[in-house]
């Protein structure tokens, strides 16, 4: 086993002072999250939204996916985390369904039909919360992280040559179902376009997050966490945005 890379060390989440460190049975029957209440004394859900591929929004949503593999859009030069929490709004950015995993394709096949500018407002239903970003030019992090995310090879090497001197940038997400969807006008001229983020949102909520429920559980997030960060320890990958990264759930097992 590798030992941890330094750049990663420093984003191994450490377990809050404020509260005790519970086992992984108190964990799993906690109603309400140690680890969702620590979130919320920090963060409380911004009006920020990136966005992403439905499909993938989707695959965040459910759990199955906890990392979104990103290079800067037409408008951005370099692509970095806006802030500490965020809306996911689903895009039709790709069309072809081989973009995905033959898995993939039939459980958001409804996903990728979707076509946001086909409404006046849009349904935000997806938060999440940023516990992890790294920036690394090693190729190997596309299949290397293959258990992670939903993507076809196909999909990989695209990403992988566009802008190929631009590093890749990592995200590890930990989304939250919102037990409200936020509507989201698209009447605004800003709101469509080749660019990641869409800041104070017309529509979008404030303080989201408290009420929301987490795709996946402490432990079972946790476990991805683990496996994540061992994985990228044996790349040259660089840890950026320290102040918006917010504590996983690695410290309270």
């Amino acid at each position: 086993m590798h030992a941890p890379s330094p750049h990663l060390s420093a984003t191994l989440p450490r377990a809050s002072p404020a509260l005790p460190r519970p086992s992984i049975i108190q964990l799993q029957r906690s109603p309400h999250s140690q680890r969702h209440e620590i979130y919320c004394r920090a963060v409380t859900g911004s009006r920020t939204c990136l966005k992403e591929w439905a499909p993938v929004v989707e695959a965040l949503r459910d759990g199955t996916q906890t990392i979104l593999l990103r290079k800067g859009g037409l408008r951005e030069p370099v692509f970095r985390p806006a802030d500490s929490s965020f809306l996911l709004f689903p895009t039709a950015f790709h069309t072809e369904d081989d973009l995905l995993r033959p898995h993939a394709k039939e459980r958001y096949r409804a996903a990728l039909a979707y076509d946001p500018r086909s409404a006046r407002h849009l349904e935000l239903a997806t938060g999440a919360v940023l516990t992890g970003a790294w920036t690394t030019a090693d190729p190997a992090v596309l299949q290397l992280l293959a258990d992670f995310h939903i993507w076809a090879p196909r999909f990989l090497d695209a990403r992988l040559r566009w802008r190929p001197r631009q590093p890749i940038t990592v995200l590890e997400l930990r989304a939250f179902r919102l037990a409200t969807p936020a509507r989201l006008s698209t009447a605004g001229p800003d709101v469509f376009g080749c660019f990641s983020w869409l800041r104070d949102a017309p529509g979008a909520p404030q303080g989201w997050l408290p009420s929301s429920t987490p795709a996946l559980d402490d432990v079972a997030f946790a476990a991805r966490q683990l496996r994540c960060r061992r994985l990228l320890s044996a790349l040259a990958a660089d840890e950026i945005c320290g102040d918006l990264v917010q504590p996983g759930t690695l410290g309270a097992l």
